[in-house]
């Protein structure tokens, strides 16, 4: 990444509100460099949000956990608020790769279902009508799309809610809320 680069002298200030791309400062450092792109005000408040040790960390955490389990409720946002200032800057970069391949695993599933949404509506139905679905799908989600296209296109909406289970498990939950 860096072949042939001079480096920016140790003292060098970066100009103000400059946002160095990620993994720059690192790889300056494996040159050699000593400097930063922070100044002395932004280093101290990250010394100070970052916590003193692993063990104040595992502590504050499993107090964490334990007062929700016995609140028998999902974390509060103070909750995980203090979890991710407890954590130092490796482990919150764990953390947050961890989040990154869950998002992406979940991701992948829902290109998969678009892709057989789309194989089958292109089977049975005209371009015009496919097209029109897809961009309902698309801007309003399944949940609101499959009653939006029910209302536009019933025999789509009535084939995608036979075909795909994803369709039938929103088209149940509906059910459910409308009659409570």
């Amino acid at each position: 990444m860096l072949e042939g680069l001079t480096l920016p002298p140790d003292n060098w200030i970066p100009p103000e509100d400059w946002i160095p791309p990620e993994g720059l400062e690192e790889a300056l450092r494996e040159k050699g460099w000593t400097g930063s792109f922070y100044s002395e005000q932004e280093k101290a408040l990250v010394e100070k949000v970052q916590p003193q040790s692993t063990e104040k960390f595992e502590e504050n955490w499993a107090k964490t956990l334990q007062n929700e389990v016995n609140k028998n409720s999902p974390l509060t946002h103070e909750s995980w608020d203090s979890f991710l200032e407890s954590l130092s800057t490796e482990e919150f970069n764990e953390f947050e790769k961890l989040l990154t391949e869950v998002s992406s695993e979940s991701g992948l599933r829902q290109k998969e279902a678009e892709k057989q949404i789309e194989t089958l509506l292109r089977e049975d139905f005209s371009p015009d009508r496919f097209t029109h679905a897809m961009e309902t799908l698309n801007r309003y989600g399944p949940t609101d799309g499959i009653r939006k296209l029910a209302e536009e296109d019933s025999e789509i909406a009535t084939y995608l809610r036979s075909t795909l289970p994803e369709f039938k498990q929103t088209d149940s939950q509906n059910q459910e809320k409308s009659i409570q």
